[in-house]
């Protein structure tokens, strides 16, 4: 169990640092352009190390270089974005806390503390369908029941983005600064990145899950 988490947590951070470091020199800029520097940052250590590994002829890592070198190229995008989240939420938070120390406003809710929440229940939720496969189908395919495992809240994700979608372009919507294509934007921005990281975040604890389950 030890060693996965390790892996896990080493990717983390060959991407998560870099990514922070676009983050803070772009910080001055739009979203969209901090979004860009921090995903574009994030790729600066994780890919061209695994694309070295991959095609070099001294070691044989896999069967197919290419495949694997995208495979975590996609892997650093996802945790780009979700470390522009949680840097975005961080900020907004700073923000809302001085203001609230000028006007006087009680800003208890973090934003940061339901992100870990929310990250909590969806292990859970993907421990929950794994162990509920094995025991309805004990023959189930292993290799295949992490991406199936953590599809259902991307699914979700996906159903919210088609209604907010049709909800911003309908009557119901009277804000005109949400009701617009800059809104649109924002919103499946936001839809984007729950999807892809509630996918990794399934995808990290059902492999991690499945491992740990066979060693005991």
């Amino acid at each position: 169990m030890i060693g996965p988490i390790f892996y896990v947590l080493l990717i983390f951070a060959l991407v998560a640092a870099p990514a922070f470091g676009g983050w803070k020199l772009s910080r001055k800029h739009g979203q969209l352009i901090r979004m860009a520097g921090t995903v574009m940052t994030g790729q600066v250590v994780l890919t061209p190390v695994v694309a070295y590994i991959t095609f070099s002829e001294s070691t044989i890592v896999a069967d197919n270089p290419v495949k694997t070198a995208l495979t975590y190229a996609a892997m650093g995008v996802v945790i780009s974005i979700m470390t522009f989240v949680v840097l975005e939420i961080r900020n907004t938070t700073k923000s809302r806390k001085s203001t609230a120390s000028v006007t006087g406003t009680d800003t208890r809710n973090d934003p940061a503390i339901v992100l870990i929440v929310i990250i909590f229940l969806i292990a859970g939720l993907t421990i929950a369908i794994v162990e509920i496969a094995k025991r309805l189908k004990p023959d189930v395919n292993v290799a295949w029941l992490p991406f199936w495992a953590s599809l259902p809240i991307p699914g979700l994700l996906v159903v919210y983005w088609l209604f907010n979608l049709w909800w911003l372009q309908s009557d119901h919507c009277l804000d005109g600064q949400v009701c617009c294509r800059e809104g649109i934007v924002y919103m499946s921005v936001g839809a984007a990145v729950g999807m892809f990281g509630s996918f990794f975040v399934g995808m990290t604890t059902s492999i991690l899950w499945i491992n740990w389950r066979k060693k005991k």
